[in-house]
């Protein structure tokens, strides 16, 4: 297994949207390392922020060796981490405010500002959150 901060190492932010990433290259790790129930969830632990790494080491699933059901335990403290990610009109209005008072002298500007947009637009616009008014 790579150590901690070493560029092999799994990463993770701490944000919702990077959840399942990280946990995929874990387990690739893990199984290439042959870790197997309490080793497997120690380990995974050790690449972990401070904060996460206290939040998760305190759930219940962390003392048992069943590690599917662990990350089952994890995946609930990130709402939104599975599935179609979760946008609101909220979170359409915010990127619309945040890039109003920044100015975009460049088309790279503008082009990240509509990259930004679409992503947060299209789910919305799929699941009839919003029309095409909006």
């Amino acid at each position: 297994m790579p150590v901690h901060g070493s560029e092999r190492a799994p990463k993770f932010d701490g944000k919702v949207s990077s959840l399942l990433e990280f946990l995929n290259q874990y387990e690739v790790l893990a199984d290439d390392g042959g870790l197997q129930g309490q080793d497997c969830i120690k380990q995974l632990l050790r690449y972990l922020p401070s904060d996460e790494r206290e939040l998760w080491s305190g759930l219940t699933e962390a003392k048992t060796s069943d590690f599917d059901t662990f990350v089952a335990e994890v995946k609930v403290m990130y709402p939104g981490c599975e599935g179609d990610r979760c946008y609101t009109f909220s979170d359409l209005q915010a990127i619309t405010r945040k890039y109003t008072s920044m100015p975009m002298p460049s088309v790279e500007e503008l082009s990240t500002y509509y990259r930004t947009f679409c992503k947060v637009m299209q789910p919305l616009l799929a699941s009839n959150c919003i029309g095409t008014a909006e």
